[in-house]
């Protein structure tokens, strides 16, 4: 059975090939129903223009820009696949359960008088879901891609 269809409406050939061997041993954590994942991959617009997994249609939106390196496309993909583990495994959702999640937006919103979309631009990557991701695509991938900017500042000091 084919784990992925990819259908590819960017100009330009992404190979997911090797990122996809990689998780080839975590294909068992999701039971067989759950795929084929279905990725769709887009140009990227813009800076803000994020790729994502939607667990309500099963899609992984992968947004690439034409000079990102290999390695940053795998991380993506490899991180949207976690996504993807964690909203379809039971024990892997209570790890990065949403009601944390949630009550994390709201406090964040109250004490620093933000709207929605700024606390996620700003805090994205503290959430548990996103921790998850970050994480496993490090781990699996042996590399960090540094596109949050926090991880972009950070660089900027050394």
């Amino acid at each position: 059975m084919e784990r992925f269809t990819i259908k590819n409406g960017a100009k330009f050939k992404v190979d997911l090939s090797s990122a996809i061997k990689k998780i080839e041993p975590f294909y068992g954590l999701v039971s067989l129903e759950k795929y084929p994942v279905n990725i769709i991959i887009q140009e990227k617009k813009n800076d803000l223009d994020r790729s994502y997994f939607d667990n309500a249609t099963n899609i992984m939106n992968l947004r690439f820009s034409a000079d990102q390196s290999v390695n940053d496309r795998d991380w993506v993909f490899v991180h949207e696949y976690a996504h993807f583990l964690a909203n379809n495994n039971k024990e892997l959702k209570k790890a990065t359960e949403v009601y944390e999640n949630v009550a994390l937006h709201e406090i964040l919103k109250r004490v620093f008088k933000l709207q929605q979309n700024d606390v996620t631009e700003i805090f994205h990557d503290f959430f548990p879901a996103e921790v998850f991701a970050n994480s496993f695509a490090t781990i699996i991938l042996g590399k960090y891609f540094k596109r949050h900017p926090f991880s972009k500042a950070a660089q900027q000091l050394k």
